[in-house]
C-alpha cells in the first residue's frame, strides 16, 4: 500500500520516529492507535510529536478474504 504525506489529508498521524537517509525520510507514525512506517522519497522537515496528514493511494491497496486468503 502506498501512503503519501499530505498536509490536507483528513487522516492525521503523530510522528513517533523520524530518520533521514540521504534524500529520503523514514517516519514511524501513529494514526488511530495504529503504528505504521512511511517512507518519503524526499527529505521532510518533521519532528517527533508533529502531526502529519496521510493519504492512502487507493489503487495500491490489496485486500484479501480472511477465510480463503484469496485476493478480493
Amino acid at each position: 500500500m502506498i501512503v503519501l504525506i499530505d498536509p490536507s489529508a483528513p487522516l492525521k498521524a503523530e510522528v513517533d520516529v523520524t530518520e533521514t537517509t540521504g534524500s529520503e525520510t523514514l517516519l514511524r507514525v501513529k494514526a488511530k492507535g495504529i503504528l505504521c512506517e512511511v517512507q518519503s522519497k524526499e527529505r521532510l522537515t518533521v519532528d517527533v510529536g508533529d502531526e502529519v496528514g496521510l493519504k492512502i493511494v487507493v489503487e495500491s491497496v490489496h485486500l484479501f478474504d480472511e477465510k480463503t486468503g484469496e485476493r478480493i
